[in-house]
Formats: structure tokens, sequence, C-alpha cells
């Protein structure tokens, strides 16, 4: 259980707090990491929903949960409904943990949790799967520009509007560009694929472009365009990014990219495809049959 502690911040991407996640694991490997406000899973049927839908998916799977929480009575409620929601070969443990203590059981002595001692961690860390303090500090690194910075920005973006007029290939002009190494583009090549997110033929190009080997360096390239990107030109890149973090296994990051959605004026199809894939615990393993057939969708279009 130590080292399951140990890695669940790696496997969401930030340290959870007033949270209850989920590792549901299928023949040996974590198929999916879940993660939900505790307020939202202790009203009466949720997440009894929840968990109806992750196993709808994994019938076969265990799962491992664990509920942070200062509230730790509360937080044992929720895990005794977990518990009861499913059949007891299908519940491998329930944790809760408060600060930098953990229980294994109600009334139990508490063990003091010590993350950077695991050995799971250390190994999920490695590759650059780093944790980042709270969720709040994953939201700031997509926050959109302030002050000066989004005159500038919405200049940018008019300026790279104005020279995609007349460019026949917008598509090709997108692939070099998300091609790229996320660290060399420049505000000016920003505010180019945010106007190339808006035109149909580049965007079908981003869309498919996140692979096993290209996702994690598409997400911190979108994540750098947002950094960016003024209100009213958004909710593309915005999706995009939410598209390239599902791929890569960033459901916390998939889940602020839908929020962020939700709170904006503009709706597009693909933070719908993003939210049914999110509600139907859709696992990002299925993604290469559907690139396949995006990718012949796109080509038929081209032809």
């Amino acid at each position: 259980m130590p080292d399951l502690l140990g890695i669940i911040p790696h496997l969401l991407g930030f340290h959870p707090d007033e949270s209850l996640v989920v590792v549901v694991a299928e023949h040996g490997h974590v198929a999916v990491t879940a993660r939900a406000d505790l307020s939202q899973a202790s009203p009466p049927g949720n997440v009894e929903g929840i968990l109806a839908r992750l196993w709808a998916r994994f019938p076969a799977a265990c799962g491992w949960f664990v509920a942070y929480s200062h509230d730790v009575e509360g937080a044992w409620e929720v895990l005794r409904r977990c518990c009861q929601a499913l059949p007891a070969e299908s519940v491998g443990a329930a944790v809760v943990v408060d600060g930098a203590l953990w229980w294994q059981e109600p009334g139990a002595r508490p063990s003091r949790l010590k993350p950077p001692e695991s050995p799971d961690a250390v190994r999920a860390a490695f590759p650059g799967r780093a944790a980042r303090m709270a969720r709040a500090e994953l939201a700031v690194s997509i926050h959109g520009p302030s002050g000066q910075s989004l005159k500038a920005a919405v200049a940018a973006v008019a300026k790279a509007e104005g020279g995609l007029v007349g460019v026949r290939d917008t598509g090709a002009l997108m692939r070099a560009l998300l091609a790229r190494d996320p660290s060399t583009l420049g505000d000016a090549e920003c505010a180019q694929l945010i106007a190339l997110a808006d035109d149909p033929q580049a965007r079908d190009q981003a869309i498919i472009a996140p692979d096993d080997e290209s996702a994690d360096r598409l997400v911190a390239l979108w994540s750098r365009v947002l950094r960016v990107c003024p209100p009213g030109h958004r909710a593309q890149p915005l999706a995009l990014l939410g598209s390239a973090a599902w791929v890569a296994g960033e459901g916390a990051l998939v889940t602020l990219c839908l929020e962020e959605l939700e709170r904006g004026d503009a709706r597009v199809p693909l933070e719908r495809v993003l939210a049914y894939l999110v509600d139907q615990v859709v696992p990002p393993s299925t993604w290469p049959q559907i690139r396949e057939q995006l990718v012949d969708a796109c080509a038929q279009e081209a032809a």
C-alpha cells in the first residue's frame, strides 16, 4: 500500500486533496486512475454511479480506493459505500489519507505517509511524470495572458489570422508546427497555432496528431499555446490540449480543460467527444483504433 500511495500523485499529475481516487487494475496492470471531488462523490447515489460506469468498462477489474480528506470519518463513509457497491472480489483495499498520515481501517493506528521513499514513485518521476504540488498548480499551467501581455496576444492572433488568408494547405502548416519542440515556439508561432485551430482542415490534422510517442510533447505544446491565448480563441486549443492529454493518460488535465470549456461561451464538437470519453471511462488504449479511423476519414475527405 505505501507504494500505491506513492505513485498515485504521479498517475494523476498532482497531489490530490479532498478527493476520492479509484485505481482500477485489470490482469495485474493499472487500467485507469479515476479521481472525483469528495463533495461530488458524497451525495447519495453519486459514488455508486461512478463505480457503475468504471466496472461496466472493466468488469473483471479490482479496485483500490483512497479518500484524501481532513474529515476522516466522512472519508470512511464514502469508502464504505465504495466497498458495498462492488462484489468483495472486486475490492483490493480502502485507505484514508489525512495530510501526512494514512489509515487502512477505521480506528486503526495510522501510518506516516512517505511518498518520496516509495520506489515506484521514484521510477514514475524518472521518465518525467513528476507530480505537481496541487491541482491548482496544474490549472495555472494553462492560464491565459493578462494586462499588456493580453493586448500583445490579441494583436499577435489577429496578425496570424491575416497571414492565413490565401494559404491553401493549412493542414501542412499545422503539421509542421505540431512537429516543433514546444520550448522553441515563440509567441508568433503560438499565435499561428491559435489561428490554425479555428481552420477545419488544420484542426483535423491536430486532432489525429497525438500517438504514444508524441502525446506528451503535444500536451506541452498546447499548454504553451494556451498561456498566450486570449479569451475568445481558447475553445479549440483547450479541446486539442484535452485530446492530447487523454491520449497521454493525463486525466486531471482533461478534466481541467473540460471545466474551462464549460465556463466559456463557445462550444466545439471535440468538447462533447472528450466529455463522453471521460464519462464513459474510455481508456486511452483504445486511441490507436479510433485514430486509424479518423486518419482514413481525413484522407477520404481530402481526396
